[in-house]
């Protein structure tokens, strides 16, 4: 159950983004406590003045602001001072961390998606199923939202599939079926689920048949592929790096059927089911790994205690996969 501040901090959001949309100035401070990144890259000025007139500062793009509250072309918020744990107050265009509004009530997240910084940016964390979810607008392939977290709001984006997956508009899919496009396949091991091997294990790994056609899970250029061979030495690898999201989805242990450099869609064959790198055909499988950036090997499982990749499951779901 909602407590009485979250109910107000609500209220709050609505009738600051029913202000953009009327273009009703809106001066005094609210609870907002929104933390955002600016939209674009690149240094924003900010002004001590709600005109914009008289500049005070410097916001970078890696800096993380707290919106204090919003008004007609401009946005109150507070910054960090480089060097320093200190932070300032003042005011910016509003254009520079929020799309024009497109609707005043929230939507009840019927799914978890992961959200970014900006539009092409790094991860900032993700929309839960239940959130009451702000749309503010989209800008490509993604769309800006505004969500609540435990210290008030985050304004961030989604992909355009992400949005679809919290709207309810699409229905998620089994990742071992979308990997194989069969409902047969299943997961065998999944994410950091070792039991019996040594190690933190960075991906998830889904089997069907020996020779069953595997197909791409995401878009993206492939940067790197290895053929490997059949047994424990012969590791394959096929590196499939998205732009977008700046992820790149690794599978081991096929037998690639793609060539680096090639573009991929989601949903063309990539390879077929193998045991390059597997002991025997007994533990033939899939392993499809998820790692920040562009990242042509996958991370080092077995033995490995250090766990390098975060958790793919919202990354999973705003593809519009569900981890099963």
């Amino acid at each position: 159950m909602k407590t009485k501040k979250k109910v107000l901090s609500i209220i709050v959001v609505t009738a600051l983004f029913i202000g953009l949309l009327s273009s009703v100035r809106i001066t005094a401070d609210a609870a907002l406590n929104a933390k955002c990144y600016t939209i674009k890259t690149g240094n924003t000025t900010v002004y001590s003045d709600t005109g914009l007139s008289k500049k005070s500062g410097t916001i970078y793009d890696s800096d993380e602001l707290t919106v204090v509250s919003i008004g007609d072309g401009f946005a109150k918020v507070k910054y960090p001072v480089t060097g320093t744990n200190k932070t300032k107050t003042g005011y910016i265009k509003s254009k520079a961390i929020v799309l024009k509004s497109t609707s005043g009530e929230p939507t009840v997240a019927k799914a978890k998606s992961e959200t970014y910084k900006r539009p092409n940016g790094g991860g900032y964390g993700s929309v839960a199923k239940g959130d009451a979810v702000y749309k503010l607008g989209t800008s490509g392939d993604y769309v800006q939202v505004m969500y609540p977290v435990s210290s008030g709001f985050k304004i961030a984006f989604v992909t355009k599939t992400g949005w679809k997956v919290i709207t309810g508009e699409i229905t998620l899919t089994a990742l071992s079926k979308g990997l194989y496009k069969n409902s047969k396949a299943k997961i065998t091991c999944g994410f950091d689920g070792y039991t019996t091997t040594v190690g933190r294990h960075e991906g998830i790994d889904i089997a069907y048949q020996v020779n069953a056609p595997i197909y791409s899970l995401t878009d993206g250029k492939v940067i790197r592929v290895h053929a490997g061979s059949l047994g424990s030495g012969g590791l394959s690898t096929i590196a499939i790096y998205n732009s977008s999201v700046k992820k790149t989805v690794i599978y081991l242990h096929s037998k690639p059927s793609v060539k680096e450099g090639t573009t991929v869609k989601k949903g063309d064959k990539i390879g077929v089911q193998s045991w390059r790198g597997v002991t025997a055909i007994t533990g033939s499988h899939t392993h499809v790994e998820v790692r920040d950036g562009k990242e042509k090997y996958a991370a080092i499982s077995v033995g490995d205690s250090k766990l390098e990749n975060s958790n793919p499951t919202s990354f999973w779901n705003s593809q519009g996969y569900s981890i099963k």
